[in-house]
């Protein structure tokens, strides 16, 4: 990408940047709980930064895992007209943990996408779900009839992004609720996230539609909703209709 180090009419000079990505992972189980610890690093070199140094070479390295219990049961339920032949009921609780940290703060690199603003961070992540899987009498193929879930994250340092938007909040292995900003558009510094509420619900694996309620405790009130549509009438025809609010 490119920086204009003398104006807006002088020309701009490129800066380059290498990237090195390696994630680790190593799952285990435990009893009923299944574990997924992971370790990941990241090594990028830039030309310069915004302090005009040359050679920048910076590490980022996190560490983390989730633990997840799960239990389930089936029931004999059929219908032909929604296309049902059986249920199996799936249980969840998961509690995630990521801990990330940087040689070289984000405020001392040129913002170009999510890569360069990984900064230092540390979040818990809680989240229930249930799960309803059907199986198409017609073809065969198991699908999620009704899936529903409540998920809510904390910041053990409050001022990770609740300050401002940044897209490094959905970079692997991160997986933050985006918080919203107040009506002024200012962001509260704050210690959890909205509670976040999503259903999604199938049926005969034609018709799905999907929904999300993001509502915050610091203002007691809805911050957030979308809803989605999809028809597939045919094999090679989907169509779509969504709305974010």
């Amino acid at each position: 990408f490119q920086k204009d180090r003398n104006g807006p009419d002088a020309n701009q000079e490129r800066i380059n940047r290498f990237d090195v990505h390696e994630t680790a992972v190593r799952p285990l189980a435990l009893g009923p709980v299944r574990f997924l610890p992971f370790a990941t690093g990241r090594y990028s070199y830039f030309d310069y930064d915004r302090r005009e140094e040359d050679f920048v070479s910076r590490w980022a390295a996190a560490l983390g895992g989730r633990a997840r219990v799960a239990a389930w049961k089936k029931f004999p339920v059929k219908s032909a007209l929604l296309g049902l032949d059986g249920v199996r009921h799936i249980a969840s609780a998961e509690i995630r943990y990521l801990s990330q940290w940087t040689s070289v703060r984000r405020e001392e690199l040129f913002q170009f996408d999510a890569v360069d603003q990984v900064d230092d961070f540390q979040e818990f992540a809680f989240e229930i779900r249930n799960r309803f899987e059907a199986r198409n009498p017609a073809t065969g193929e198991v699908y999620d009839a009704l899936n529903i879930g409540i998920a809510l994250e904390y910041y053990p340092e409050k001022r990770r992004d609740t300050k401002e938007r940044i897209p490094q909040s959905i970079l692997y292995p991160a997986y933050w609720i985006n918080v919203s900003p107040a009506a002024d558009g200012s962001y509260e510094s704050r210690r959890a996230s909205n509670i976040h509420l999503d259903l999604e619900t199938t049926i005969r694996d034609i018709v799905t539609f999907a929904g999300a309620v993001a509502w915050t405790p610091y203002r007691d009130a809805i911050d957030q909703t979308a809803a989605a549509l999809r028809i597939k009438p045919a094999y090679n025809l989907t169509l779509r209709a969504s709305q974010q609010y």
